[in-house]
């Protein structure tokens, strides 16, 4: 990756979920959509000023990720899961941080997890561009090539506004970033959807 020289790394993105979960003073879900190890109900317990007992969070991973953390968080009476729940007691943040750029069909992922009516829906630390949606390889630890995809930055949104979801914020991380041969430069970005009919 190349970006001009003095850029520095915006961490924006990692305050966004617990500032809006900081709004709830009743219970609140949190529905964690790839979120690592607990990534943003790391950021919650740091940066939220909350209830931690009227907190329900739902990490949704993959089965290695799964395994590898539901003791520590399963503890705390919070949940892993492998896949999306059908429903979730509201009021609900859906937290999507640095994950659906892996997932090859995400039109249909994001369709359902806008199904679980949030009240926000935060897409965080993902890599956006104002060319042609496009899917590149990048580097994983340890070593591995995986597939990312780059979302043409207005399709997206429109995307999400067709499911009932209209856009409130959005702030650029980096400066544009190039990869290889890809079509164009991108920028990681992460955005705060509400339901098109909240005020």
């Amino acid at each position: 990756l190349k970006t001009a020289a003095g850029a520095t790394r915006d961490d924006t993105g990692k305050l966004i979920l617990p500032l809006l979960a900081s709004q709830f003073a009743g219970p609140l879900t949190v529905l964690d959509f790839g979120g690592g190890a607990g990534i943003g109900l790391a950021n919650i317990l740091k940066f939220a000023c909350l209830d931690l007992s009227r907190l329900s969070y739902v990490l949704v991973e993959t089965p290695a990720m799964c395994r590898a953390v539901r003791r520590e968080i399963g503890a705390h009476s919070w949940t892993v899961v492998e896949q999306i729940p059908d429903t979730l007691p509201a009021p609900l943040i859906i937290n999507a941080s640095s994950s659906i750029q892996y997932i090859p069909d995400y039109r249909a992922t994001v369709s359902q997890l806008t199904r679980l009516s949030p009240e926000y829906f935060i897409v965080s630390q993902t890599p956006m561009t104002e060319g042609p949606t496009y899917a590149c390889q990048v580097l994983n630890t340890p070593h591995r090539k995986i597939a990312s995809w780059v979302f043409n930055r207005a399709e997206f949104i429109d995307d999400v506004r067709l499911l009932g979801y209209r856009l409130v914020f959005s702030v650029d991380h980096d400066l544009p970033l190039t990869h290889g041969k890809a079509p164009g430069p991108f920028v990681i970005a992460s955005m705060v959807f509400v339901p098109a009919r909240s005020k």
